[in-house]
Parts: structure tokens; C-alpha cells; sequence
């Protein structure tokens, strides 16, 4: 119940958000779009990046769970990533479609059930980590920008506070190991189930980056991903014929994903655009394009979670419908 209520919350507070928006860029937004739409082969391009976007995240996900054992081909990990991708759309919340992704995963290896479905969390973590370092790099690279207004001071401080709080965790992680130096783990461990599972993924996450080919393969495949995202971007920025070069795209979108991240709304959205408003300011773009780019980008991730439906319907005719509450069951067994 708790749950839902919180779900409610947040879609109210996107819905008013933009209500709100729309009541006061009403017409400038709908120019904006048109503009977007009467460039058609930069959407079309945005699009494209969009889904070798996806890919890149595949293959990475797929390096992590050879990293664990699981030697599947490179189309069936597409396959479910897709599946993922159709129910992120559906499911609001920070974990959105990696639940699904899990069950699904699992499903495909019967032995290392808890280790597969850690290598979903653990490649949003690396996603995040590789996220934070390219904030930080372009914080201290363009730091006359940053120091520009009250937002851009804002959101240098975020960054800094984001690289603090994954060096301590990354620290806490490999410094010792958590169940064999603190008794609370490893009583945890002994008299609960759930700490049996939260001692195998923490075992799953140690492993995975203390492979140093994993590390770079998958630091690598995270670099192509965020610049695949900031070109996508890019494009879409052409479509709507503002002044933004690469440079002031890649300058500020990889931290406004990395605000973004914090699930106050389903999608981010409605903060998200308020946030692009406030820090593509400086950078000459007026409220009504800054709203326009965000939904685009947002709507471009979405639209490749219309074919993920036609994937999972084929998934599930060829597989059987899968009972995700009683996957999970047998997950935590």
C-alpha cells in the first residue's frame, strides 16, 4: 500500500509539473516541436543512436554475465534486454524494467539464479560509476562554465557530493570484506534468507569487478553508451535548430541523466525538465527548446519500447508465459 501511494504521488507530481509547463509554453512548445518534426532526418538520426545506445548496453550486461558463468549469445541477451526495455516504460520507479529483466534472466539459467539477477543491478551500477567520472572530468574541464550561475554552482555541487559518495562506497566494498570483518553481516547471513541473498550478490558485484577485462570491457562499453546518448542528443538539438554544439551537449546532459537518475517521478519526468531549463540557460537556449530536447530524448528511449512488446509477446509464445510472482518465489528459495 505504501508503495502505491508513493507511485501516486510521484505521477501526480510529474502530471502537474508538466501541466504547468504546457499552460506556460503553450505555443512555443508546439512551435518548437514543429520545428523538430519539419527536420525529420535529425530525429531519424537520434533514433538511430538511441538504439545502437541499447546495444552497447547489451553487450555489456552480456560481458557481466559471462563474468558469472552465463554463456549466452549475444541475441538472446538482446532479446531480454528488450523485454526490459517494454516494461520500463510500463513500470514507474527506480528499478522499472530490471525486475522483469531479472525474472527473465533467471529463467535462462537454473543454477546461478541469485548471481544472474545481480548482474542487472550490478550493470546499473557500472553504468552510474561511469556516469559519475565523466560529470566529474567535464566538471573540472569546463569549471568557468559551472561557476557561470547559482544552477550550474548547483549542479557542480551535486557532482562533487555523487564522486564523494561512490569513492566511500567503492572503498567499503573492496577495502575488507564486508561478511568476513563485521559480525552484523554475518549474522545477517547465518539467520536470514535475505542476507544469504544479499551475500551472494555482494559476492557476484566483487567478482565482477575485481576481473580486470571485465572492468575494462565494461567501463569501455559504458563510455560508448553515454556518448552514444549526448550524440542522440545532439541531433535532436539540430532538429529543433538551436545553437548547442556537442561540446555544450556533452558538457551538461551526462549530469542532468545523473540528476535525473534520483526517481522523484516515473521517468524523471517533469524535474527533468525543469532541470534543463535551468542549466541550458546559460548555454542560450530558451525554456520552450529546453523542454522540447527533454521530451524528445525522453520519447526516443521510448520509442524503442514499442518493438520490446512485439519481442515479449514472441518471447512468451515461444517460451510460455512466464509468472513473474512466482519466478521471483523460487528466486529467493
Amino acid at each position: 500500500m505504501k508503495k502505491k501511494i508513493i507511485t501516486a504521488v510521484q505521477i501526480i507530481l510529474a502530471v502537474t509539473i508538466l501541466t504547468l509547463i504546457f499552460i506556460k509554453l503553450d505555443d512555443e512548445l508546439i512551435a518548437a516541436v514543429k520545428r523538430a518534426i519539419k527536420n525529420w532526418p535529425f530525429l531519424v538520426a537520434a533514433l538511430a543512436c538511441t538504439f545502437t545506445c541499447i546495444c552497447s548496453c547489451t553487450l555489456r550486461w552480456q560481458v557481466l554475465l559471462h563474468a558469472v558463468g552465463v554463456k549466452l549469445s549475444y541475441a538472446r541477451v538482446l532479446t531480454l534486454y528488450f523485454i526490459g526495455q517494454f516494461f520500463s516504460a510500463l513500470i514507474p520507479g527506480v528499478v522499472g524494467g530490471d525486475l522483469p529483466k531479472a525474472v527473465y534472466v533467471a529463467k535462462e539459467s537454473q543454477l546461478k539464479k541469485t548471481e544472474v539477477i545481480s548482474t542487472v543491478f550490478i550493470d546499473r551500477i557500472i553504468g552510474l560509476l561511469v556516469l559519475v567520472i565523466i560529470c566529474s572530468t567535464l566538471v573540472l574541464a569546463r569549471l568557468d562554465f559551472f561557476l557561470t550561475d547559482k544552477y550550474t554552482k548547483s549542479a557542480m555541487l551535486f557532482v562533487i557530493a555523487l564522486f564523494a559518495g561512490s569513492c566511500v562506497g567503492l572503498f567499503v566494498v573492496f577495502y575488507k570484506n564486508l561478511f568476513e570483518h563485521f559480525a552484523i553481516f554475518k549474522k545477517l547471513e547465518e539467520k536470514t534468507a535475505l542476507g544469504k541473498i544479499i551475500r551472494k550478490i555482494y559476492d557476484s558485484f566483487r567478482l565482477c569487478l575485481n576481473q580486470k577485462s571485465t572492468i575494462i570491457k565494461t567501463f569501455a562499453v559504458s563510455l560508448l553508451n553515454h556518448s552514444l546518448m549526448v550524440l542522440s542528443i545532439f541531433f535532436l538539438a539540430k532538429s529543433l535548430e538551436t545553437d548547442l554544439t556537442f561540446l555544450n551537449c556533452l558538457t551538461i546532459f551526462p549530469i542532468i541523466n545523473a540528476i535525473s537518475a534520483i526517481p522523484l517521478t516515473p521517468g524523471s519526468l517533469g524535474p527533468r525538465e525543469l532541470i534543463c531549463i535551468a542549466l541550458l540557460a546559460p548555454m542560450g537556449v530558451d525554456k520552450a527548446d529546453a523542454v522540447a530536447l527533454s521530451l524528445l530524448s525522453y520519447f526516443a528511449l521510448f520509442f524503442w519500447s514499442l518493438p520490446g512488446f512485439l519481442v515479449y509477446v514472441v518471447y512468451s509464445l515461444k517460451e510460455g508465459k512466464v509468472d513473474m510472482k512466482a519466478e521471483m518465489s523460487k528466486t529467493e528459495e
